[in-house]
């Protein structure tokens, strides 16, 4: 429908409801859960019942109707663990449901018996399928064991679509031998770009086996390398050791999901038991703390209204040891001014792997504060517009419930929105222009047929 501006008629008898792409990949996660739950405009848990605990029910679902109408939950195993195959899900029963991409997922099973050389099973791979192949150990294969990697212990997953190379533009390295990188560098020739991006001294191809494979910093020096055969951790970090090098995101987003991803990708915690990742904190938009009691934590601080941060006016200040999340903040625009040094002599690009030193080293002529983007602030600038995602093919969809439902991934074309429709086994009926619809992708509520809705402005 190509003209939709209401509710009027969606979800009634000869009325509409939408059509969705349904995501290639499915995990019984608490992490699916949470993207699923806020992709669809739920609220998670409530006041006297948190999103993730120890629930009657297993895994992910939400209420339609009643008293919790609106709400999802994740319901934790007996042990405290996580949901990890379909056996272990309890029954539902309306007005409860499941939520779409967080069950039926048995095309293929991780194996999560074992983890990889961080401590992460294949269940967290689903959100970082660059992962695979690189953080194997003697007891964990991802290749073998888990789906996103084209394996696991049933069925065979669809490869999953590389993410197009950015360009070595902006890198940093990581504060230590524990961390990894949110956007590995995976050729030589990209590390060696990325030394000179941060006037480092490229060093050539290394083949040492106690070291990770990708592009890596002596820990205690200005040489780089890009070592070709690591299996293991043994030496990085330690002194004559290595860290990582690794991009620095050249797209940037002020949403919950960009700070998801960082959050994850860089290994916080999200929330507490008492304060949810994404909320109505004191702050808006994404940050981290760097000491106390929430180190190791991430937030998402949503708007007095409850929506997402748009814009960089609507970001309230943090002060340490609170920081910014990189790619999650300074969107519209930022430059470190390098002009002077804190009291050991670092500038401000150097921040970037230690968020941490925020505050804690200024002098009369160096306020991190107010010169350093890390810090939450910077000279203005431009940093590159983001990449847009590219659509995924519709190999897989789904429609809602009933009108009062989103989709998690919308379909925004004709063209794969009959797709859709042939996914499903229903009528493709060509285009339509109702103003009382959504704009979108619909199917009739009690019917076969399928629209793209090119007008609607409503549900």
């Amino acid at each position: 429908n190509t003209k939709g501006d209401g509710a009027a008629r969606m979800g009634k008898i000869r009325g509409q409801v939408a059509v969705c792409y349904a995501a290639t990949t499915c995990s019984h996660s608490w992490e699916a859960c949470l993207k699923a739950a806020i992709s669809t405009g739920l609220q998670l848990g409530t006041s006297l019942s948190d999103f993730v605990g120890n629930h009657e029910e297993t895994g992910c679902y939400a209420y339609a109707s009643g008293t919790f109408e609106g709400m999802a939950f994740y319901g934790l195993l007996d042990d405290g663990g996580q949901v990890r195959r379909e056996s272990q899900l309890t029954s539902v029963k309306p007005p409860q449901y499941r939520l779409q991409s967080t069950y039926k997922c048995e095309g293929c099973i991780d194996d999560d018996s074992t983890a990889d050389s961080f401590g992460d099973t294949c269940s967290d791979y689903w959100s970082y399928p660059g992962w695979c192949g690189k953080y194997d150990d003697n007891d964990f294969t991802s290749s073998v064991q888990c789906c996103i990697c084209g394996s696991g212990s049933g069925g065979k997953m669809p490869a999953p679509t590389p993410a197009p190379t950015p360009p070595v533009t902006r890198a940093y390295y990581v504060a230590s031998g524990q961390e990894r990188c949110m956007l590995p560098i995976e050729s030589s020739t990209e590390c060696e770009a990325a030394a000179q991006a941060l006037s480092l001294d490229w060093s050539g191809l290394r083949a040492w086996g106690n070291r990770y494979t990708g592009c890596l910093k002596d820990a205690n020096g200005s040489a780089v390398y890009f070592n070709t055969k690591g299996d293991g951790a043994a030496r990085m970090g330690k002194i004559r050791g290595q860290v990582a090098v690794c991009y620095a995101a050249t797209t940037c987003s002020h949403s919950w999901e960009a700070c998801l991803k960082a959050a994850i990708s860089t290994g916080l915690q999200l929330g507490t038991s008492l304060s949810d990742f994404v909320g109505n904190h004191e702050e808006t938009g994404c940050y981290a703390y760097a000491s106390g009691t929430f180190e190791g934590m991430a937030f998402y601080g949503l708007l007095d209204d409850g929506g997402q941060v748009r814009r960089e006016s609507q970001l309230t200040s943090v002060k340490p040891p609170q920081y910014r999340l990189q790619s999650t903040y300074k969107c519209e625009g930022c430059i470190d001014d390098d002009s002077t040094a804190d009291s050991f002599g670092d500038t401000c690009s150097d921040y970037w792997s230690y968020p941490g030193w925020c505050g804690k080293y200024d002098d009369n002529d160096f306020t991190s504060s107010v010169q350093c983007c890390i810090c939450g602030s910077g000279s203005g600038g431009k940093m590159p517009a983001p990449t847009p995602a590219p659509t995924p093919p519709v190999t897989r969809a789904y429609y809602v419930a009933s009108g009062q439902e989103r989709c998690m991934l919308p379909i925004e074309s004709s063209t794969e929105c009959e797709a859709a429709a042939q996914a499903l086994s229903l009528d493709w009926s060509g285009l339509r222009a109702w103003g009382n619809r959504y704009t979108g992708c619909l199917k009739d509520a009690n019917g076969s047929a399928v629209y793209f809705n090119t007008k609607g402005d409503g549900a």
